[in-house]
């Protein structure tokens, strides 16, 4: 009797033992739809955001100065292709800092697309704008570089607060906006890749 008490016990103990990890495998799974719907979600809204800005004009005479503290009109700057990418220091660092690493790296690789990228930042005074140029100078990277005289390209995607890229011709017609993760360098990698490789490679 004492024995067939026992085997029920055991019985009893692996039944709960196995309904801990079945319920334990549920809310994983639970949890884990729940994650991709909502990473399905962000990237989607992030795809919005790009697509929302495709063929703006940027203004002509937008003032941009230059890295000797020179004031520039965009049409003046923007008279070819050119892959721009669009920071803040108001936006992340670690962000802007992945993509200043991933904008050296590219033109380490290849120097000759230097003239087809270009930064606009935002700081509250060119010393900014100089520290990152002598950092990319450092690097043996030549890059054109430009302060924005406000901190908002009047264009929606300036709502968002994050760096962003996009590509700009001789009309200042503005496409293939995108908006990096510093979660995904690669995909800002094949960005830069495909952008200079389309668009520049003659």
């Amino acid at each position: 009797m004492k024995n067939f008490l026992y085997l029920i016990l055991i019985c009893l103990i692996g039944l709960n033992i196995v309904l801990f990890f079945k319920m334990r495998s549920i809310h994983t799974f639970s949890s884990s739809i729940r994650t991709t719907k909502l990473t399905n979600e962000l990237y989607y809204n992030k795809f919005k955001v790009e697509k929302e800005n495709e063929y703006l004009n940027f203004p002509k005479n937008f003032k941009l100065i230059d890295i000797k503290g020179d004031t520039v009109f965009a049409k003046d700057v923007f008279k070819q292709h050119k892959v721009v990418f669009r920071y803040s220091l108001t936006h992340c660092d670690a962000c802007v800092h992945a993509e200043h690493e991933n904008i050296i790296k590219e033109l380490q690789a290849k120097p000759n697309y230097s003239k087809n990228i270009c930064l606009l930042a935002y700081y509250e005074n060119i010393r900014g704008l100089i520290v990152d140029y002598r950092k990319f100078k450092a690097k043996k990277v030549n890059i054109s570089m430009y302060a924005v005289a406000k901190n908002n390209l009047d264009i929606p995607i300036e709502a968002q607060n994050l760096p962003y890229y996009f590509i700009i011709d001789s009309n200042l017609r503005m496409t293939n906006f995108y908006i990096p993760d510093k979660e995904k360098t690669n995909w800002s990698k094949s960005y830069l890749r495909l952008a200079l490789k389309n668009y520049f490679n003659k």
